[in-house]
């Protein structure tokens, strides 16, 4: 199988440039470095990023100001023994303290007033040297021109009938929050799940070379042509339009053919008509959309993916889609993703994002096919799924499978983490909040993510969490940590959660509170496989069949709490669990008494774990805190080592459910 590629250009063991105190005062501005020699043919802006215990993230973009050079080599050095372990933007090598980026084979001219961009990832002590003595062709880069050259030429406008500029100095891409390095060079291991840390954030596609604005500083100047001739020529692309929030109409979709970034600032608009999609990614290429809004983008309402999928943005086939820091309101499709949508052998990587009311028959946000999809801290609300095209799975996320389906398949990761799910409907099918349906051998990864008043006219009233089998004997996993599930309702059977697990789902520090179904599985419907829940909160569930909390055939519960759950069933019957598990230090309890119905474990406490209502008790997801003197407190066994709010655990006594009391 081909995996999808990063295009990042990395160096064996080299990664980016640290982030310095200084620079980090800078964030997001830019930060001049101090020039090296008196005389120097080039300007240098170093753009801090993120930075974490023993790696950080920079970037440098480099103007000549001299006389046109090919085959550029730009060298700095670090000050405090750091190691670069990763670049893009260049080929490079390191030596001692000293860092060599040479250009590329696509970046390699660099002519008078024109600009190049280098990014890397670095490792080690000194955290906050900036680069120094940082040079062009072996020239200090001090900002001026050297003598007996020309000054730095003005921005020109590129010879078209439309303002398609290319400014002389160009900005820094955004900042960004920790990178997720790869496993072979990671400067820092990823945050553990539920550790109430900021989830660890993809790093974000390199800022191509190529630069161009559209606009003249004038909101008059910012139109659809102008921004459509833009990105017909790829690389970077911002906006000059005078300061102000603008919005550009675009009245027919804009295909962009190569690499591409567009970068609103955040106060840019994109607005489609109503009858068309706004961005398309041909086949085989990246697009990044950023600090952007999109509204009323709308693919048609056909069942063809070319036409009727990612009412806002679209990559069909082996594209590559980034969205960072942008909000979509009101997209529609046909086929799937209202909002955004990514084809077979993609990628799709959302950080930071709003999506609102946005509509389409299969996720009506978000859907991505046999593509990985990663979803860090980002909103969905209002978003549906429309009763049509014999859909409605879905309701904001719909995903099938996270790599295309092959005999040697490895598969791929969906991954949601610190995200927020509420008020989202799926018409009929799967999976109000989403549906994240995978293959044997794929990965599913929810963790500290939150999905609340969500409904369906069908099953899984908050998600649908599947990985399905293939005909070559793989496995795959489910992971659900740190997680809280509220209020969520189905008509039919898992009103939080319906699972499908191949062969084994873990739950981990995590709250159900006030889910409902019509039928069985209040808060989770365990239809194939065994799911494994330890410090779990479950309280005040309801279903009207059998199994106000659990429904299944198989689960093991550890140090989990059960309490005021329900079942409408006329026998008084599995009012917390439909049948007996296995585990250990499990309190069951029914509203103002004993639960006597079936017992979610052979040996259960039968006591009121007195806890209060989900409230914000610290942590990125509501939790239930237990009352001073709760006997939840000390009577666990092996606990994670954290809680749901990220809060440590001793290593004995520690406390049943999802909270530890500090």
């Amino acid at each position: 199988m081909r995996k999808p590629s990063r295009r990042v250009l990395a160096i064996g063991s080299l990664t980016t440039l640290a982030v310095t105190s200084v620079a980090a005062a800078a964030l997001g501005a830019g930060l001049q470095l101090p020039g090296q020699a008196a005389t120097s043919g080039c300007a240098v802006t170093y753009a801090p990023g993120a930075q974490w215990q023993g790696g950080y993230v920079g970037s440098l973009v480099v103007r000549n100001l001299g006389e046109p050079v090919s085959n550029w080599r730009l060298t700095w050095t670090f000050p405090g023994g750091q190691r670069v372990v990763q670049v893009w933007g260049a080929s490079g090598t390191q030596s001692g303290a000293a860092v060599t980026a040479t250009s590329t084979s696509w970046n390699g001219t660099l002519g008078r007033g024109a600009s190049a961009s280098v990014g890397f990832i670095a490792a080690g002590p000194g955290q906050g040297a900036a680069p120094a003595g940082v040079a062009l062709n072996g020239v200090a880069c001090t900002g001026s021109a050297p003598a007996g050259s020309a000054s730095a030429p003005k921005p020109t406008v590129t010879a078209t009938a439309i303002p398609v500029t290319t400014p002389s100095t160009p900005p820094a891409p955004p900042p960004i929050s920790s990178p997720a390095a790869s496993p072979a060079t990671s400067a820092a291991p990823p945050a553990a799940a539920g550790d109430g840390a900021d989830c660890t954030k993809p790093a974000p596609l390199p800022v191509p070379a190529k630069h161009s604005v559209v606009g003249l500083g004038t909101t008059a100047t910012c139109t659809e042509s102008a921004l459509r001739s833009a990105v017909a020529g790829g690389g970077y692309v911002t906006f000059d339009c005078g300061g102000g929030a603008v919005t550009i109409s675009v009245t027919q979709e804009i295909k962009s053919t190569s690499t591409t970034v567009i970068d609103g600032g955040g106060k840019i608009t994109l607005k489609g008509g109503g009858s068309n999609r706004i961005l398309l990614a041909a086949n085989g290429t990246t697009l990044s959309v950023r600090n952007l809004r999109f509204v009323n983008g709308a693919a048609q309402q056909v069942v063809d993916r070319a036409a009727g999928a990612g009412g806002a943005v679209s990559g069909i086939y082996k594209t590559r889609i980034e969205v960072i820091g942008s909000v979509f309101e009101n997209n529609s499709a046909g086929f799937g993703g209202g909002a955004v949508y990514v084809g077979t052998d993609g990628v799709l990587t959302i950080d930071r994002s709003t999506f609102t009311g946005n509509s389409s028959w299969y996720g009506g946000a978000v859907y991505s096919l046999l593509s990985p999809l990663t979803v860090t801290n980002s909103t969905f609300t209002d978003n549906k799924t429309l009763n049509q095209g014999s859909a409605g799975d879905g309701g904001a996320i719909g995903t099938d499978g996270a790599a295309p389906l092959t005999p040697d398949r490895t598969g791929g990761e969906i991954r949601l983490c610190g995200s927020t799910f509420t008020h989202n409907t799926a018409a009929r099918g799967s999976g109000g909040g989403a549906y994240l349906w995978a293959y044997a051998g794929d990965r599913v990864v929810v963790d500290r993510s939150t999905f609340k008043d969500n409904t369906i006219d069908g099953i899984g009233g908050g998600a649908r969490v599947s990985v399905g089998p293939t005909d070559w004997g793989k496995t795959g996993s489910i992971t659900i940590t740190g997680t809280s599930v509220l209020s969520n309702t189905s008509t039919a059977n898992g009103g939080g959660l319906y699972l499908d697990c191949a062969p084994t789902c873990t739950i981990e520090n995590s709250t159900f509170y006030g889910n409902t179904s019509k039928a069985y599985g209040g808060a989770i419907f365990g239809a194939a496989g065994t799911h494994h829940d330890t410090n779990v909160t479950f309280a005040d569930n309801h279903a009207n069949g059998h199994g106000g909390a659990l429904f299944g055939g198989s689960f093991v519960l550890d140090n989990t709490v059960f309490v005021g759950n329900s079942a409408g069933n006329p026998w008084g019957q599995a009012m917390s669990c439909a049948s007996t598990g296995t585990g250990s230090h499990v309190i069951q309890w029914g509203t103002t008494s004993r639960d006597g119905s079936t017992s979610c474990i052979q040996q259960v406490t039968a006591v009121d774990p007195r806890l209060g209502k989900p409230a914000d008790n610290g942590g990125p997801t509501l939790t239930l805190m237990p009352a001073s003197g709760s006997p939840v407190i000390g009577a666990g066994s092996g606990c994670p080592a954290r809680d749901q709010r990220g809060v440590a655990r001793p290593g004995s006594g520690c406390d049943l459910g999802a909270v530890q009391v500090k």
